[in-house]
């Protein structure tokens, strides 16, 4: 055995990763009684890869390929993915992507990397995946929406570090109208419904739709209400109100309910007459249309007289003057 040889060993100085060493109380050894030389202690540099040490002597050499392995998880950043949006049940257009690095910058290949979702609410279709990191230390996930609507967050987690991608389902298309309030009411004519009309806008899922365009449309003629045509737009609950005063004309009627163009439902309201202020015929010494309105004077007073003979005030009953008042549209007041 050579014993007593100087042998020299050199640590790779550059190379297409920069990983290398040093050796700890230098790089030169005298080899043992059999002929064995062993090195100092290497001390890899901070950079992740493959690199060399030549053992030299007398012009021979023998190579010692060595790996700078990554340190622990030390960050992991949002590469692709953060701040988007998809419809209820669809996949996000871009895949979730974190980077996962080391405390000197080194990407990790092979980590596990946990993908977390809300457990209720809006979230992924599937609440917890782990990935591993690729050669470049990437995890990758396809993420697709759940069917419930809204904001929130998806944690990729490694070694207690973590990452957090914002991200929202958007509510499908309209599906289902429903009227919440104001339906089958009345009220007198001329005065304001009691109830607002109420209309709640929903995606095949349940989730309400918010800037939804919804037109209501009262009768034209007759029984109606005011105002007689109107759009509104739900608000971030799906939610649009509008108060409605009757017309002037008695009687039952619709409102049609048309959504982004869809016609969807209907409303039904009815006009009261008001009976406190139907007109009646006067005192028996005065003519039977004298009190009545213009709208009235039209009716022949021979008419007038043989449906209502010459009668006091108050002998005059409630069906006689809705009677003549129907007769006599508009509804006038006493004179």
């Amino acid at each position: 055995p050579g014993a007593g040889i100087s042998i020299t060993f050199t640590p790779a100085t550059s190379g297409a990763s920069g990983a290398s060493g040093a050796f700890n109380g230098g790089n030169t050894v005298i080899t043992n009684a059999s002929g064995t030389a062993t090195a100092n202690p290497l001390q890899a540099n901070t950079i992740a890869g493959n690199h060399t040490v030549v053992a030299s002597f007398d012009g021979s050499n023998v190579n010692f390929n060595l790996t700078n392995n990554p340190d622990a998880v030390n960050n992991l950043a949002i590469t692709a993915g953060n701040n988007q949006s998809t419809t209820v049940n669809t996949a996000f257009t871009t895949d979730l992507k974190v980077t996962v690095t080391d405390q000197f910058g080194n990407v990790i290949p092979n980590a596990a990397i946990a993908f977390n979702a809300p457990s209720a609410g809006a979230s992924l279709n599937s609440l917890s995946q782990s990935i591993t990191t690729d050669a470049n230390g990437i995890a990758t996930l396809t993420a697709i929406a759940n069917t419930v609507a809204g904001g929130y967050t998806v944690q990729a987690e490694s070694n207690n570090i973590n990452a957090d991608f914002s991200l929202t389902n958007l509510a499908d298309v309209v599906a289902n109208l429903d009227i919440t309030g104001g339906d089958n009411q009345a009220t007198t004519v001329n005065t304001t419904f009691a109830d607002n009309l109420a209309i709640r806008i929903t995606d095949q899922f349940g989730n309400p739709i918010s800037d939804a365009t919804i037109t209501l449309t009262a009768p034209s003629t007759g029984a109606s209400g005011t105002p007689a045509s109107t759009t509104l737009t739900t608000d971030s609950n799906g939610f649009a109100t509008v108060s409605l005063t009757a017309n002037g004309f008695a009687g039952n009627y619709v409102i049609l309910v048309n959504v982004d163009g869809i016609d969807g439902s209907t409303i039904s309201l009815t006009n009261n007459l008001d009976t406190d202020t139907l007109q009646y015929l006067d005192d028996y010494d005065r003519d039977p249309i004298d009190p009545l309105t213009s709208a009235c004077q039209t009716l022949p007073a021979a008419e007038l007289e043989l449906e209502f003979p010459l009668v006091e005030r108050e002998d005059l009953g409630m069906d006689e003057m809705i009677g003549l008042n129907e007769r006599c549209l508009p509804v006038g007041v006493e004179q």
